[in-house]
């Protein structure tokens, strides 16, 4: 299950796997806004993640280097800030 939220200021991602294994290296986001992102965090299960950013107008692209495993009933938590 993937959602998003968006405010003012604010940018969060989530994703929880239900069933199986997934293996991310990038995930990409559409902002709803013409804001400049300056940075993320990431997190699997409350550990963080090594993550960065790149941005080309209103999409933003997360990379998890060397890319990230999450197993079934696990979280992926991302927050952009502005």
């Amino acid at each position: 299950t993937f959602s998003q939220q968006a405010a003012a200021g604010s940018h969060q991602a989530a994703l929880d796997l239900k069933w199986g294994r997934l293996k991310l290296r990038e995930l990409s986001l559409a902002l709803l806004q013409d804001q400049r992102a300056r940075g993320v965090t990431a997190s699997v299960e409350g550990r963080s993640v090594g993550a960065s950013l790149t941005q080309d107008r209103r999409t933003v692209i997360i990379r998890f280097e060397p890319g990230i495993e999450l197993n079934a009933g696990q979280q992926l938590r991302c927050q952009l800030a502005f």
